[in-house]
């Protein structure tokens, strides 16, 4: 490619992606480390169409309720793989009293040495990249956690509501029994499971948002939508608003129950923050680290060690330390 063809082909990009093509649109400002921003007013007039279906709040009953959240960190490494912290913490809706719980923290090992052993407890096996990749791990200490409070959950309350910070999607490894989705097989009788997701990065679901303006709980079923957009999802998927001021949300269902009575359920059996469950937000608040825990863990981990070793940070290393205003 000759110099002039090159810098042809760089104009008709440029002009394909330049800032002119947003002209005359309204916007937003945003901050990538601050989760999503939405316009307080909406985007405007324009609406995309969507079937909205409204629940009269009758139509449910106070129901059981678990809501669970989890958080993990990294705490060491070593040659092979890494130590880890995984806390869990659930507050729980029973016969219309309200009970907290925390699970951890603990500390986790996961490397090459031991992941075969950790295979065999799970009974399924798991893939090697589990304990060679940090934020896989991360994820496989927060899934197999929470969900082994939820399997426990319903075993001691029996007749529940499942409430999850999330949408219901396959992780990249296995998790045997212990999976959400062997989970909701096993407990089809005794349980519905609801996720709630605070945020979308799937612009097109944001685009939906505006034809929600009723005054009861409504709902939408974009299903086909998040299927044509995205791998490894199961169960139903939805549009949620459950307050007259409550924020629109992405909500995934198990495939079973019916969306009219779950939502209508949760509003009559759990406190509503800008349509948000508060026994989800308490769960969150339960999940995470405080310094004395961390310190505590670090504690731990130095008197299993043989050796703490000193460390340096490669990126200011190489590239300083010097902060742009």
């Amino acid at each position: 490619m000759r110099l002039t063809d090159y810098t042809d082909f760089q104009d008709s990009i440029m002009d394909a992606i330049g800032i002119n093509n947003a002209r005359g649109k309204p916007v937003i400002f945003t901050d990538d480390n601050n989760g999503e921003i939405r316009p307080i007013e909406g985007w405007g007039k324009n609406k995309m169409p969507i079937d909205i279906k409204s629940v009269e709040p009758e139509r449910g009953e106070a129901v059981n309720i678990i809501a669970v959240d989890s958080s993990s960190t990294t705490v060491a490494e070593t040659e092979d793989g890494g130590i880890f912290a995984v806390k869990g913490g659930s507050c729980i809706i029973r016969d219309g009293q309200t009970y907290f719980q925390k699970m951890g923290p603990f500390i986790a090992y996961l490397g090459l040495s031991n992941i075969d052993r950790i295979s065999h407890a799970i009974s399924t096996k798991l893939s090697y990249a589990v304990a060679v990749d940090k934020q896989m791990a991360l994820r496989f200490l927060r899934n197999l956690t929470e969900n082994m409070i939820i399997d426990n959950g319903i075993n001691e309350i029996k007749k529940v509501q499942v409430l999850v910070d999330g949408s219901f999607k396959e992780p990249p490894f296995d998790l045997g029994r212990y999976s959400l989705m062997n989970i909701m097989k096993r407990h089809k009788e005794d349980a519905r499971f609801l996720g709630i997701s605070k945020s979308s990065s799937i612009r097109a679901i944001r685009a939906l948002y505006g034809g929600f303006t009723g005054n009861w709980i409504q709902y939408a079923d974009i299903s086909t939508l998040i299927y044509s957009l995205s791998k490894g999802e199961f169960g139903r998927k939805l549009l949620i608003k459950m307050d007259d001021d409550g924020f629109v949300f992405r909500a995934d269902l198990d495939d079973y129950s019916d969306p009219a009575y779950v939502l209508s359920s949760l509003k009559k059996s759990d406190h509503l923050m800008h349509g948000y469950p508060e026994s989800l937000k308490v769960a969150h608040l339960l999940s995470i680290f405080t310094s004395a825990e961390v310190a505590g863990v670090k504690a731990t981990v130095a008197g299993v060690a043989s050796e703490v070793l000193l460390g340096e940070n490669m990126r200011k290393v190489l590239l300083g330390s010097l902060k742009v205003i």
